[in-house]
């Protein structure tokens, strides 16, 4: 009943792409953490470690939006996506490409 009504309702629209837009953030912050953990590099006064923390809890954090991300969109009725399309890339017949890219990035963030 709960997802029959969730199935219907305009919020999990909002919600695959608030999901989507902050799980893109988390990424890129951890990208730029790894970069800066790679260069030895600490703000002034903190020791390297906080780097680090902050990486591993930020990337912790994205794998979890994207995640919730992959189940709103599998979810949303308003483009049938399968369970197939967020994991074998290019399979979709809705926006094949972007998806497919979606379906790669999915891919390396669960290898990684």
């Amino acid at each position: 009943m709960i997802v029959a009504l969730a199935r219907t309702s305009p919020l999990i629209w909002y919600a695959t792409r608030g999901t989507g837009f902050v799980a893109l953030a988390l990424l890129t912050v951890t990208v730029v953490l790894g970069v800066a953990q790679v260069a030895r590099w600490a703000p002034a006064g903190s020791p390297r470690f906080v780097v680090n923390a902050l990486h591993r809890n930020a990337s912790l954090l994205a794998v979890a939006f994207v995640g919730v991300h992959v189940a709103t969109s599998v979810l949303d009725t308003f483009v049938h996506l399968r369970v197939l399309d967020a994991f074998v890339p290019f399979a979709a017949t809705y926006r094949p490409f972007w998806l497919g890219l979606g379906a790669v990035a999915l891919d390396l963030v669960l290898a990684l």
